[in-house]
């Protein structure tokens, strides 16, 4: 599956792509590798970004994170946000 590709088709034609989308026989976990896993690198790359190289203020203090707490930081917040998605799913 394109993710991509189908981004675009449901934001342009949605009505056609929802019904492409309800005739296709996927599993749980070619859903879950294809979609969630791609979808949830996304906040954890920005975080680690965010810390890392941008760094943020707390009560006028200006710090960054060095990149291996910043890495580690953004490595549990992967794996707990796909232990969310299954949790909730």
């Amino acid at each position: 599956m394109d993710l991509i590709g189908r981004a675009k088709s449901i934001i342009l034609k949605p009505l056609q792509t929802w019904l492409e989308i309800k005739e296709e026989k996927t599993t749980i976990s070619e859903l879950y590798t294809s979609y969630a896993a791609i979808l949830a690198a996304i906040p954890a790359v920005a975080q680690l970004i965010g810390y890392w190289l941008i760094g943020h203020s707390v009560l006028g203090v200006h710090f960054r994170w060095g990149i291996g707490r910043a890495f580690g930081h953004a490595i549990i917040f992967y794996i707990l946000t796909l232990a969310g998605i299954y949790v909730v799913a």
